[in-house]
């Protein structure tokens, strides 16, 4: 059985700034299940694809809502998109893409990081050179040990704070796949791990399996055309001309991303139009410590929630409570006056994965911790949220729960 693969060693320094994750791809003993605190039951937001005319606000003002994305179960096989001015939702497999073309101003390529690829550069500008498979990208090595420590440093995943241009001193940091030069001699061939497949072994209740069989190597390399893409895309061991595929992607100034699936060619409906939704449950590849360090390393994570920062949403929690039922009074006395406090434009909330997997206990694998959040939306809008669940009535993981307002 294929294990999710966690980081067990980091420096002392690093363990200061975060939470042991003790999840570590093993399958985890069942765990007791929370009592569940007495929820409302107002109306629910509806499913969408994204059919709402983009800035709409539909959500009343005060009014609790209730949303259950369907990240699918224990092998949390798909991705969920949520807009939480509307209330809808847009579920698509995680498995369904493999890279996505940046639709702003820069030529940017971002990997999938919900199936853990992987991707590292050579010297090459030819498509018709045999690369070798690199087994240091595996995020997985299939036998519930990591291989080796991976540091951020090597830059093989994309910067999970979905900060698109490196950071100056912050080595890994940036997409893994370089800018796309204006010219072509400057964009090399990369060796990529396509990743895993989804599981479809059901683990030990309480715990997760999300990742399958390694979906194998490849080779691609990107260029500008006008002012969208071309790119190629063959098996690692390629050498004639006729195993290239080739595609060309035009920007769409709707969308943050336009997705694609390598082998097909196919455009993939992803992420809805970048002003349409705000938060992402998912799986994904990230690091070890949510915040930078030289020191930090790589990881995969389950149950995680990303937010829409290119589409301008940010995020902030506060201090944990001493318990649900103290979280619950504070959430319930934050209000619209509370926001006025914040400044979400500050750098520290610059960053996709505020929420994260900071909404869970750890250690304690499938319990939410004491903790809310304020989200500011890229139209201006605040909610406040609390995480209600994370498992089925049956202790199944990948049922999670909340309970969001929007503040006026």
């Amino acid at each position: 059985m294929k294990k999710i693969i966690l980081t067990l060693s980091i420096l002392i320094g690093l363990l200061a700034s975060c939470q042991k994750e003790d999840e570590g791809g093993k399958q985890l003993p069942p765990e007791p299940t929370p009592t569940p605190t007495p929820t409302p039951t107002p109306p629910s937001p509806g499913t969408s694809t994204n059919t709402t005319q983009s800035g709409t606000t539909t959500v009343v003002a005060g009014t609790p809502y209730l949303i259950s994305p369907e990240v699918g179960g224990p092998n949390e096989p798909n991705q969920v998109y949520v807009d939480l001015s509307t209330g809808n939702t847009k579920v698509v497999k995680r498995d369904a893409w493999d890279i996505a073309l940046y639709c702003g101003d820069d030529f940017r390529v971002i990997i999938n990081p919900a199936i853990g690829m992987a991707v590292s550069p050579t010297d090459l500008t030819s498509m018709t050179t045999s690369v070798p498979k690199n087994d240091f990208l595996l995020l997985n090595t299939g036998t519930g040990e990591q291989s080796s420590q991976k540091p951020i440093s090597s830059h093989i995943i994309d910067d999970p704070r979905g900060h698109l241009t490196p950071t100056a001193n912050e080595p890994g940091s940036g997409t893994a796949i370089a800018e796309i030069s204006a010219n072509d001699s400057e964009n090399k061939v990369y060796l990529m791990s396509m990743g895993f497949n989804i599981s479809t072994v059901t683990p030990v209740r309480g715990s997760v399996n999300v990742f399958g069989d390694h979906r194998g190597w490849a080779k691609i390399r990107v260029l500008r055309e006008g002012n969208g893409y071309k790119v190629f895309f063959a098996p690692n061991t390629a050498t004639r001309e006729a195993s290239v595929k080739t595609y060309t992607v035009a920007k769409d100034p709707q969308y943050n991303f336009i997705f694609l699936k390598l082998d097909t060619g196919a455009k993939v409906e992803v992420q809805p139009k970048k002003h349409d939704w705000d938060l992402c449950f998912t799986t994904t590849s990230g690091w070890f410590s949510q915040k930078y360090s030289f020191q930090n390393s790589i990881t995969f994570y389950p149950d995680f929630i990303v937010n829409n920062l290119l589409g301008g949403t940010r995020a902030t929690f506060f201090n944990p409570a001493a318990s649900i039922e103290e979280r619950d009074k504070l959430y319930s006395q934050y209000t619209f006056e509370n926001t006025k406090k914040l400044n979400l434009s500050a750098e520290r909330y610059n960053s996709q994965i505020i929420i994260g997997k900071n909404w869970r206990n750890l250690i304690d694998g499938g319990i939410p911790r004491n903790i809310y959040f304020a989200i500011q939306d890229g139209d201006g809008n605040f909610f406040k949220l609390k995480i209600k669940a994370l498992k089925n009535d049956a202790g199944e993981r990948g049922y999670p729960t909340f309970e969001y307002q929007l503040l006026k």
